[in-house]
């Protein structure tokens, strides 16, 4: 215990530090702060007020030491681990101010200033709490961009009604080409009229695994060489005008090809929204057991409204004989509008299907991609931590947003938030939004090729030229 004379001098020295400190007299505050931890250096919080002093007076090594001497004593603090941050980036360790500004805001996630540094450090805003209008890859809060959405889906829907309902260029060999009792519609756009190599690969994967494969391009216009080597791998090639987007193709090669058919067991619908197979599909089709579910996704979701998502569907005989099934397709509009087409139809196909009896199911289930996240980072040494490799960093960033949302009941993609536990439970794909413009804004996709390589000896150059040609600003 201080004696009494020893207590007197430390508040009076505190005192004249502290009213140093609102003079913003540097100086003599730093004097008077070193004077109070030399009688008592077990108080934390002068230990930083110190190292603000130091850091004013351009001494950021010392003020560097500062901030650690209190992280030692108190290693849960927020505010500690922000400061340091922000001396470490003046000293230009930004891998180091990067680790720091991730344990502050670990240990109070709503915290702002956090936010705001590592928006401007990794230009990714980990949780949405970033500067609007910064360069982040938060996505944009703006005004008014739902209701816009909204009268611009309205406006395509009245178009609809005055564009001619028969979209369809040619069809090869021709309607009457028989087709086996599983068949796999694939929908395919390119700007440029070609079947990129990593789309024929998954075509060809599909024939492999004994599907008829009905190809519909909303390309009017295919380029011959592209043309021959689906024939090769194809029962049916379907060429149409890129009106209606993805359902607009699907409801037309249903109605062009009289799908379902006596004989159709089971109809896969996907399309060239991905990167893959990486694992053989055989084995997966296996899985689905349509004494379970009528309706089968690989994944599902709960934005907007649960559904299954659409790049990966597949129906049996159940679901193909539903009324449910047969009013879908009939009312499908072919309107040049996005959101509508995601809000009524990918979303409202998997409703209709529920609401009209049908079972639905996914191959990796939302809960079960929960349950595969890492356990929560526990090492909270300040010296152990500002080692940490920035990858890992972004890594942990990343399992937090997920782990807040998770709390907060907040619905994810899980082909954008959960891609790594997909790839390691056997998912065979990568969804080439998240590797072209990364949406979601996630965090930590710089490893996903040592991901897909340690599940797959696939040969990886068709995707890579594939992103040569796709991405602007960006590199993954």
């Amino acid at each position: 215990m201080l004696a009494e004379s020893t207590a007197i001098a430390l508040a009076r020295h505190l005192a004249a530090g502290n009213k140093a400190n609102t003079r913003r007299d540097w100086k003599s505050a730093r004097e008077h702060y070193a004077a109070v931890l030399a009688i008592d250096p077990d108080l934390w919080s002068t230990w930083v007020q110190f190292g603000h002093a130091l850091k004013e007076q351009g001494h950021l090594a010392e003020a560097e030491a500062a901030y650690r001497k209190s992280l030692a004593i108190l290693p849960e603090n927020g505010d500690t681990w922000l400061q340091l941050g922000h001396v470490l980036k003046l000293r230009g360790r930004l891998r180091f101010a990067l680790a720091a500004y991730v344990r502050a805001w670990e240990i109070d996630p709503l915290a702002h200033d956090p936010q705001v540094e590592l928006a401007h450090l990794t230009r990714i805003d980990f949780a949405g709490l970033g500067p609007r209008g910064a360069d982040v890859l938060a996505p944009a809060h703006r005004p008014g961009r739902q209701w816009k959405a909204e009268a611009s889906a309205r406006f395509a829907v009245l178009a609809s009604y005055f564009r001619h309902n028969q979209q369809i260029v040619s069809v090869w060999p021709d309607a009457t080409v028989p087709l086996g009792p599983r068949v796999a519609v694939f929908v395919h756009y390119d700007h440029a009229g070609l079947v990129q190599d990593f789309v024929m690969n998954y075509v060809a994967a599909l024939h492999a695994a004994g599907l008829s494969v009905v190809f519909v391009s909303n390309c009017p216009t295919l380029n011959e060489i592209s043309i021959a080597k689906l024939q090769t791998i194809c029962s049916a090639i379907v060429l149409r005008h890129n009106v209606g987007h993805d359902f607009g193709a699907i409801r037309d090669a249903l109605r062009v090809l009289g799908l379902p058919r006596d004989n159709t067991q089971s109809l896969l619908i996907t399309n060239d929204s991905v990167f893959g197979p990486f694992q053989n599909i055989a084995p997966i089709l296996d899985r689905i057991d349509f004494d379970r579910a009528d309706l089968w996704g690989a994944t599902e979701s709960w934005q907007h409204r649960y559904h299954l998502q659409s790049f990966f569907l597949i129906a049996g005989r159940r679901a193909l004989e539903s009324a449910a099934w047969k009013n879908f397709w009939r009312r499908v509009r072919l309107v040049q509008s996005r959101f509508w087409i995601v809000q009524r139809y990918e979303i409202g196909f998997t409703q209709a299907m529920l609401a009209g009896g049908m079972r639905c199911a996914a191959l990796w289930p939302y809960e079960d991609l929960k349950k595969m996240l890492p356990p929560a980072h526990t090492d909270n040494d300040p010296q152990a931590i500002m080692g940490t490799d920035p990858v890992n960093e972004m890594r942990r960033g990343h399992l937090t947003r997920i782990r807040n949302n998770i709390v907060a009941a907040t619905p994810m993609n899980p082909t954008a938030e959960f891609w790594r536990q997909l790839l390691v439970a056997g998912f065979p794909f990568i969804k080439r939004e998240l590797l072209r413009s990364n949406p979601a804004r996630i965090a930590d996709l710089g490893d996903w090729r040592d991901v897909v390589r340690t599940v797959s000896d696939v040969d990886m150059a068709p995707i890579d030229a594939q992103l040569r040609q796709e991405l602007r600003d960006r590199a993954v």
